[in-house]
């Protein structure tokens, strides 16, 4: 370790060893870190911190449990009884090796609900915060290609008097090239000023074309003053001179490009995530026997132009039923919020400018503001606005920043900036988009209001097959589930917002088929 600690520039470290084999921990810190006191257990080590920013100590508890349940379950009554050591501003950190449900592991089979019984009673009864964390969701991966599993089994547990004093502390999961599980970095801070660091010269710039007649040209530069305020002076215009001349180095380059690619990686990764969940919700709803059954003898009573098939075999349309029938509006709703996470999460990795400069959107037609939630954890200046039916938003839940505004979008909308329309017009045939489409216009300010439509646009060039397979398919889901709906190409979409009276309109892929839709007045 003490290898380790030089080459990772540490003041000083602290090893706990391993029992059996197993484990084995280590504690490395540098000296503006000040630590009075530490203590350690076969899995965890503790430490004292006084902290200059809060003027209050603290203890930094770090774990390393168990695999084995029952060894597990032993360790949480340890730390029960040794939180008492470590007084009311204390927080725990490291590896868990367990989860609290299902909704914090991905891949492999679901676990029992009892099994989840002992990680949060300890939770509770120590009444302890998890601190949460920013970027991927899961801290470990079995790392298989086939059959993967992923869990959270890493995270921060902090008393609530730690919690007061660092109520803005960030935890984020930063993936390890090195580790099946991530690193997790604890910011108590995060925002405040960071010292200047210190200046450092490497020796191996003296090796570098170009450092001679950086630090010639700049010592050569005329400073008036005594002779040591001129020897100071020229020692700081060196130092600030070497500073730039150091970053423009190339390996700087490539290494915010590997810095981007990593950060690509893992929202490309979570996307991943979020994509199987949405396929998932949507095969429960298109396999439910309400969506199934309209399409027997779907293509005998397309050829007869017969009522629609959603329309006949359950005597509504598919809106009129679910408002009937609550159990499939949820199905429905789960359906569109998964899909609402998705794509709005990639308009704004994709097109994030299409925010710019909006105070205030009204959502049409998206149940219970999932979209709404997603794009204000992004945007949080925007007033958001949630419309749909009187039924649907009733039952939405309550969020900051977010208006939920019953109503008929065939009638009028809720006025503001900008309208955002996600999968909905393809429900409806040409007359109908253009209907809503004018109650848009009424709504949004007549010389800076726009309409934003996300919707597939399903454009093949000659022999493309499987887009033009693609695009049969959706039409087909379309004749089953809704009476005039259709997916449609650009110049239909262009004919549809030339006909409501839009000046201009740009179009911008997000994903697959999906495309964001920019109209103007």
């Amino acid at each position: 370790m003490e290898k380790i600690k030089s080459i990772l520039n540490f003041d000083h470290c602290y090893v706990v060893d391993d029992m059996n084999r197993y484990g084995g921990m280590a504690l490395l810190w540098n000296e503006k870190t000040k630590v009075k006191d530490i203590k350690y257990s076969a899995f965890t080590i503790e430490v004292l911190i006084e902290d200059a920013e809060v003027k209050q100590e603290w203890w930094l508890v770090g774990i390393y449990a168990s695999c084995d349940n029952q060894v597990r379950k032993n360790q949480w009554e340890v730390i029960s009884r040794r939180k008492s050591l470590w007084g009311d501003n204390q927080i725990i950190m490291g590896d868990f090796n367990d989860v609290c449900s299902n909704e914090e592991k991905w891949g492999g089979r679901m676990r029992e609900e009892w099994s989840f019984h002992d990680f949060r009673r300890f939770i509770q009864e120590n009444q302890l915060i998890d601190v949460g964390f920013e970027g991927n969701p899961w801290t470990w991966s079995n790392q298989w290609q086939t059959g993967e599993i992923k869990q959270r089994l890493d995270r921060g547990l902090s008393s609530g008097g730690w919690h007061n004093l660092f109520e803005h502390t960030r935890c984020t999961h930063i993936e390890s090239l090195g580790s099946d599980h991530s690193m997790l970095i604890l910011d108590t801070m995060p925002g405040a000023r960071t010292k200047r660091k210190k200046f450092f010269f490497d020796k191996r710039w003296i090796q570098r074309e170009g450092i001679k007649e950086v630090v010639k040209k700049t010592w050569e530069e005329d400073v008036r003053g005594s002779r040591m305020f001129r020897v100071v002076n020229k020692i700081k215009r060196c130092r600030v001179a070497l500073l730039k001349w150091r970053n423009g180095f190339i390996e700087n380059s490539k290494k915010k490009r590997i810095s981007d690619l990593k950060q690509r990686l893992m929202v490309e990764k979570r996307s991943g995530n979020e994509e199987m969940e949405r396929k998932a919700t949507i095969l429960l709803l298109e396999s439910s026997p309400v969506m199934l059954s309209p399409w027997l003898g779907l293509g005998r009573r397309v050829l007869a132009n017969s009522p629609p098939p959603f329309d006949t075999y359950h005597g509504h349309d598919i809106w009129r039923y679910a408002q009937n029938n609550p159990a499939h509006s949820k199905l429905i709703n789960d359906a569109m919020a998964c899909d609402a996470r998705v794509a709005v999460s990639a308009m704004i990795y994709r097109c994030p400018q299409v925010f710019e400069g909006i105070s205030s959107l009204v959502d049409v037609g998206r149940g219970d503001g999932t979209a709404l939630r997603t794009l204000l954890k992004a945007c949080p200046w925007i007033h958001g606005i949630n419309f749909d039916l009187p039924h649907v938003v009733s039952i939405a839940p309550r969020s900051d920043g977010v208006e939920h505004v019953g109503g008929d979008m065939f009638h009028s909308f809720p006025n503001a900036d900008t309208a955002f329309i996600m999968s909905v017009l393809h429900d409806w045939g040409d007359d109908n988009c253009i209907s809503i489409l004018m109650n848009c216009k009424e709504a949004i300010p007549q010389d800076t209001g726009k309409v934003i439509i996300v919707e597939a646009v399903i454009d093949h060039e000659e022999g493309d097959d499987k887009l033009k397979d693609v695009g049969l398919t959706l039409d087909m889901v379309m004749m089953a589930h809704t009476t005039t709906g259709k997916e449609r190409t650009s110049e239909e979409w262009a004919h549809i917002l030339n006909q409501v009276g839009f000046s201009r309109h740009t179009m911008t892929h997000i994903q697959a088929v999906q495309s964001v839709i920019e109209a103007y007045l």
